[in-house]
C-alpha cells in the first residue's frame, strides 16, 4: 500500500508530464483554416455583392467558385495574419496549462508540508 507522500510524488510527476505536453501544444499550435473560413468570407463580403451579367454574387462565393486556388491561398494568408494567442482553442490550452500549474503548486506545497512533518 502506498503512502500519501508517495501518492503525491506520483501525482507531481504526472502533472509535470502533462504540463510539458500542454506547453508543447502551445508551442506547436497553428490556427485551423477551417475554423476561420466563415470570418474570412465575412471579410471578403464586406464590400458588398459583385455583379456578373446582372446577377449579384457574394465576393467570397465568386472567388471560391471561379478560382479555388486563389481562394485557398487568400484564406491561408488571412489565417497567417491572425494572432494565434487570440484563438479560442489556444486560450483554452493556456487556461488548462494555468490550471495544471496551480494544481501542481498546491500539491508540491502539500508534499513539502509532509516532508516537514517527517523532519520533526
Amino acid at each position: 500500500m502506498s503512502t500519501k507522500k508517495e501518492d503525491l510524488a506520483e501525482r507531481i510527476a504526472d502533472l509535470k508530464t502533462a504540463i510539458e505536453e500542454k506547453e508543447r501544444d502551445l508551442e506547436l499550435f497553428e490556427i485551423d483554416c477551417d475554423d476561420q473560413e466563415d470570418e474570412f468570407k465575412s471579410t471578403l463580403n464586406r464590400s458588398g455583392p459583385i455583379n456578373i451579367c446582372g446577377i449579384k454574387f457574394d465576393p467570397a462565393y465568386a472567388l471560391k467558385e471561379l478560382d479555388p486556388t486563389a481562394y485557398d491561398c487568400n484564406l491561408s494568408d488571412y489565417v497567417a495574419g491572425l494572432d494565434r494567442t487570440d484563438d479560442p482553442k489556444y486560450i483554452e490550452i493556456q487556461n488548462e496549462l494555468r490550471s495544471m500549474e496551480d494544481e501542481l503548486g498546491d500539491i508540491e506545497s502539500e508534499y513539502e508540508d509532509l516532508e516537514d512533518e517527517d523532519d520533526v
